[in-house]
């Protein structure tokens, strides 16, 4: 692997980063319920969690153990 291809491949990554990013707070601002911490563990609850489930209280670790969603 040569300079350019490392470059290339750099450039990449870092391109990948940044639509990650765009992509999480985009998702953010999709959560209607305004929640960001867990009820019961205060641990923050991810944003693709809020996403798929917007009105979420609990991380998914805390749910599970709630038997809830």
């Amino acid at each position: 692997m040569d300079r350019i291809d490392r470059a290339e491949q750099l450039e990449q990554i870092a391109r990948d980063a940044g639509i990650a990013g765009v992509r999480a707070a985009a998702a953010a601002q999709q959560v209607p319920s305004g929640r960001t911490h867990c009820d019961r563990c205060d641990e923050t609850i991810p944003v693709m969690r809020l996403v798929f489930v917007p009105a979420a209280r609990h991380c998914a670790f805390c749910a599970s153990r709630l038997g809830v969603s």
